[in-house]
């Protein structure tokens, strides 16, 4: 069974587990796949700078529709966008949060999955969502504990994010798989032209990673005429609580 943790609007803050990864430090180009995730620096710690509005229906987004682009700050500090880490690659936006323990059991098997397929045109994203508090969570000790790969963004509410934001949390919200619910870990992967190709809501074993990754490769059109892929984005795109 998949397992989540699941968040309504409004809701307040969820359990304390932290862990935490660890650090490289970063090298210039993202586009190439050089860039690296220095030291998590939480004075760094401030809203997006932009989000774009979805293509989605009731602020869903949907496969087959423009990923937001984002501009936003990262975990070791310094700006970039969507577009500037997603460069044209398959790739996966990771949803987590400190205190999530489902995203502590997905993060090694995420780590050896990137490891292992990026060198085969895989990019990775991370987007540390609904980790606000009080007090807020922490998510050194998640990366040098996992040692993602990765380039993560802070998701953090901005001065204007109210109650009728999902989570409040203004990337999350541009990326909901449903009206009025958070659940994370979420992942969303995107075609190389940027586009959705599917979403998962829960924690993915190293099976689900490569099923998305190889439907990722291929284009919607031929998603939407596989039987398969249609009854996994029914099921697996959804919250389903534990």
């Amino acid at each position: 069974m998949r397992h989540i943790n699941r968040r309504l609007i409004g809701a307040a803050t969820a359990a304390a587990a932290c862990l935490a990864f660890a650090v490289v430090s970063p090298t210039a180009d993202a586009a190439s796949g050089k860039d690296r995730p220095g030291a998590v620096k939480m004075s760094c710690r401030k809203a997006p700078k932009s989000v774009d509005t979805p293509s989605a229906v009731d602020s869903v987004v949907q496969q087959g529709a423009p990923a937001p682009d984002f501009t936003a700050t990262r975990l070791d500090c310094g700006t970039t966008t969507m577009k500037k880490l997603q460069a044209g690659k398959v790739t996966f936006i990771n949803f987590f949060a400190s205190w999530c323990e489902y995203c502590i059991l997905e993060a090694p098997d995420l780590t050896r999955f990137y490891n292992t397929y990026h060198a085969k045109g895989l990019n990775g994203i991370g987007v540390d969502s609904q980790d606000d508090g009080p007090p807020a969570g922490d998510p050194s000790f998640f990366y040098k504990k996992y040692h993602f790969p990765f380039v993560s963004v802070w998701d953090v509410p901005g001065p204007e994010s109210s109650s009728d934001v999902v989570g409040g949390d203004p990337i999350w919200s541009a990326y909901a798989t449903q009206p009025g619910v958070s659940c994370i870990p979420t992942t969303i992967w995107l075609h190389r032209d940027g586009t959705i190709s599917s979403a998962f809501v829960g924690q993915m074993t190293s099976a689900d990673m490569l099923q998305n990754f190889q439907w990722a490769q291929k284009t919607q059109a031929e998603l939407q005429s596989d039987p398969l892929y249609l009854a996994t984005q029914a099921k697996s795109s959804k919250c389903i609580p534990v």
